[in-house]
């Protein structure tokens, strides 16, 4: 605006200048002129004069300039109870260049909140200036360890601020998401009581082992966390919430033989009365196992949760619990086998043909005793088949990683009915050299596909510890067992039959022979069934 001047008095032609920024924000320095080319009217006399007037500097008869109000000076902040040790100078700590584009990175106050309070990062943005070269600094805990809802940052001073009416406040933008609340695991139609979002490992542990489902084995439970999620669900470091992982750990990969005293939990097995050899848990393995040995989540028997007690800050329903396999339960042997005998082409055997076993268990007892007769065991079942007389079966010791065994079988006497019997035990003599049994079928599983492998010494002879019987039969004049002590000897007879006439040829059936020999000991030598052909 423009003014005579001065307003009082006689008027020289001089004029007042008001000039006012409207887009140039604080306290503008003080205008300057290069050079001025006044002139007095008449020609002669006092050159006219140019003056600059400020807030500072009034002119004599003051035009009444203001200086432009500007922040300035220092503040002092504190975080979670604890103030900082210095503090925050404005334009030194606080970046006061780019005020023509924004938001723009203030990287100054970044680092003065990382020196004072310790925080790993933060993200600073700051706003154009207003008028009085007043800011907003838009501050976000990016960091995983100030992930969450973290306190605020707290004015502790504003003592520092210069200009006109300076002040400092605070406020929360936008509250950091975190996790809250309960949730609860389910398992096999059981579900645990409620369990803090953030519980321990042990607590976990203990609300999981507490279930019906689980016991009367046991999980093993470790925590890693907090964190947040990614999109995707997965944890992610970088976007903490307050959240956690637990990695859950069915332990029941330990053998031991489920008759025995089980009162005392073996770690990896179970706790409770003995069970009977042939029990299996729901899954279908063996009781000799933990119950929940093998692939669960393969099949169906998963651990889910429900997430309805869980709340998050934000109060935007983010909150997510969400169960997978991190790597898949691995099963023992299970389920049966069939074997085959085929005597089709063995005449010396008593019953030809060709006959499969009734299923074997993977575990089966090796003889009657030890199965009490039931009909489990692998003797029994044998000896059930068509063409199998009496056997001896002898079982190994468990091979504890995968719950097999290896049966030894000795074929002892043929089937009946048969030609010829054991003189000392009246029954069928030894089948001789018995075909090799073969699988006839198989419904085990395992770890990988199970194979079941009959070692025979004529055909996979496993290191040599399998023998072909030896097959004996028919009669014979003189015989002699390899390495038997007894004496071999050859004896002179005469017959005749027994009440007939000197001179008669035994043409008609007679009742008897009269032997005669020179040898007196031969009578008490002969047992039951011995024969002589004429």
């Amino acid at each position: 605006t423009r003014a005579c001047y001065p307003t009082l008095g006689r008027w020289s032609g001089g004029f007042t200048w008001v000039i006012t920024f409207t887009s140039r924000k604080g306290n503008v320095p003080t205008m300057t002129f290069a050079a001025a080319a006044l002139l007095n009217a008449n020609g002669g006399g006092n050159v006219p004069a140019l003056a600059i007037e400020d807030a500072t500097h009034p002119l004599t008869q003051p035009a009444g300039s203001q200086d432009g109000n500007a922040v300035g000076g220092s503040f002092l902040l504190s975080y979670n109870g604890v103030p900082a040790a210095a503090p925050c100078v404005i334009g030194t700590n606080t970046d006061s260049t780019n005020l023509i584009t924004g938001p723009y990175n203030d990287v100054n106050l970044q680092n003065y909140l990382i020196a004072q309070f310790g925080f790993p990062s933060i993200v600073v943005f700051r706003s154009l200036p207003d008028r009085a070269m007043g800011f907003v600094w838009s501050i976000t805990f990016s960091d995983k360890d100030t992930g969450g809802d973290v306190p605020p940052l707290v004015v502790a001073s504003t003592a520092g601020l210069t200009g006109t009416g300076a002040s400092l406040v605070n406020a929360e933008a936008i509250k950091g998401n975190q996790l809250s609340g309960t949730f609860q695991l389910t398992f096999n139609g059981q579900t645990t009581r409620p369990i803090l979002f953030s519980a321990t490992a042990a607590d976990v542990a203990e609300a999981i082992n507490s279930l019906d489902s689980i016991l009367p084995s046991a999980v093993v439970v470790t925590r890693t966390g907090p964190y947040g999620p990614t999109a995707s669900g997965s944890p992610d470091v970088n976007t903490q919430v307050q959240g956690y992982v637990w990695a859950i750990t069915f332990t029941s990969a330990t053998w031991k033989d489920p008759t025995a005293d089980h009162s005392t939990l073996v770690a990896g097995n179970w706790v409770g009365p003995p069970a009977a050899w042939i029990d299996t848990w729901e899954t279908g393995f063996s009781k000799a196992w933990g119950r929940q040995v093998g692939p669960l989540w393969a099949n169906s028997y998963r651990l889910a949760c429900l997430k309805q007690g869980l709340t998050v800050t934000a109060n935007d329903a983010s909150a997510t619990c969400v169960t997978g396999v991190a790597t898949p339960g691995v099963g023992p042997l299970a389920g049966t086998f069939r074997l085959q005998l085929d005597t089709t082409n063995s005449p010396f055997m008593s019953v030809r043909g060709s006959f499969p076993s009734a299923a074997i268990r993977h575990n089966a007892w090796g003889n009657a005793i030890q199965s009490r007769s039931d009909g489990s065991s692998m003797q029994e079942i044998l000896q059930s088949m068509a063409n199998i007389g009496t056997v001896a079966v002898t079982r190994s010791a468990v091979d504890v990683t995968t719950g097999g065994y290896k049966w030894t079988i000795t074929f002892l006497n043929d089937k009946a009915p048969c030609v010829e019997l054991d003189s000392l035990t009246g029954q069928c003599a030894s089948p001789g050299d018995v075909p090799a049994l073969s699988v006839f079928s198989t419904s085990l599983v395992g770890p990988t596909l199970p194979v079941v492998t009959v070692c025979e010494a004529s055909t996979t002879n496993c290191n040599a510890a399998n023998m072909n019987g030896v097959i004996l039969r028919s009669d014979f004049t003189v015989f002699k067992v390899t390495g038997d002590p007894g004496v071999e000897g050859r004896f002179s007879l005469s017959l005749t039959c027994q009440g007939a006439t000197g001179g008669s040829d035994c043409s008609v059936i007679v009742g008897g022979f009269v032997v005669t020999t020179p040898v007196p000991a031969l009578a008490t030598t002969l047992l039951q069934y011995d024969r002589f052909f004429l």
